[in-house]
């Protein structure tokens, strides 16, 4: 653990880009796949919608509630996909960073479904809590602006718009300290929310300062991506809505632009699995620095 139980901002950062380093060479292969998989639900989506509103444009057979019921089921079916796949890469990210290096198998996922469904239930209470939490903030801001300064501009308007990204700093730094129970959960020993809680007492602020700093690296990657992937092609048409042609949407472009297109959002949803990984690892890298292992994390295979 860190001198006087402080969380190291730097070095944890400098830990958690290691170890996503290593992480993403050891499972490029699972990366390529899951980007894969992406690509091909969002692209069912729309061929789904397209096949029903041609059948009903050709036939008249299905009503405007029965295509709309069919499409928003298919939408929510691939969101839960894709969140299943998020959360399993999750565990795999902080799985590796506190038992060393591990497979998306039954000792990494556990035995059933209770470890991943055991992190989707906690990452959405935290995603809830935090929703309440900004609500309750904003909506006490407004109402003391409201009734101190009667809504007028002026210094209420100036303090008002001060306190408002400070109530977004504040949620998302409890947030953070919430996330803690995370990497527990991924290792299948979940710890208490009180003790999560506790764990992250005296490090709020570095918590909030460490995941800064990782947000402005994934900004970074989302640039470069940006910049090489879609600024040299902005001449196709890379949306996925004209790429399969939906009626309304003009004609279906080229074979060639469709492939050059499918590169592009194939190349976007592997810097998002990165991004997701590096988010990952600083939770557990976090959690290592702020209640380690008898043996202390494990920071020689990042290093390798």
């Amino acid at each position: 653990m860190s001198e006087a139980g402080r969380l190291p901002v730097f070095e944890t950062v400098k830990l958690t880009l290691r170890w996503s380093k290593t992480i993403c060479l050891r499972h490029w292969r699972l990366l390529l796949v899951y980007a894969a998989i992406f690509i091909a639900g969002h692209f069912f989506i729309l061929y789904v919608s397209k096949l029903f509103i041609e059948l009903d444009l050709k036939y008249n057979v299905m009503s405007p509630l029965a295509t709309n019921i069919i499409t928003v089921s298919t939408f929510v079916l691939n969101i839960i996909i894709s969140l299943l796949l998020l959360f399993s890469l999750a565990i795999l990210t902080q799985h590796e960073i506190w038992r060393g290096p591990c497979r998306l198998d039954a000792q990494t996922l556990g035995r059933g479904p209770g470890r991943i469904l055991g992190y989707a239930f906690d990452s959405l209470a935290i995603a809830f809590m935090a929703l309440f939490g900004l609500l309750l903030g904003l909506g006490v801001v407004v109402a003391i602006f409201t009734l101190a300064f009667g809504g007028k501009p002026g210094l209420g308007g100036v303090l008002l718009f001060i306190a408002m990204p400070i109530v977004v700093l504040l949620t998302i730094a409890m947030t953070l300290r919430l996330s803690l129970r995370l990497p527990s959960r991924a290792i299948g020993q979940p710890v208490r929310w009180r003790d999560v809680w506790r764990m992250g007492r005296g490090n709020t602020w570095r918590l909030l300062a460490a995941n800064l700093l990782i947000v402005g690296v994934s900004l970074l990657l989302s640039v470069a991506s940006l910049t090489l992937i879609v600024l040299p092609t902005m001449t196709l048409p890379i949306t996925m809505v004209q790429m399969v042609g939906l009626p309304g949407f003009g004609l279906a472009p080229s074979l060639l632009t469709i492939a050059l297109s499918i590169l592009i959002f194939f190349g976007l949803a592997l810097i998002s699995q990165i991004q997701a990984i590096i988010g990952y690892a600083l939770l557990s890298v976090a959690y290592a620095q702020l209640k380690p292992l008898p043996e202390g994390p494990a920071t020689g295979a990042a290093e390798a």
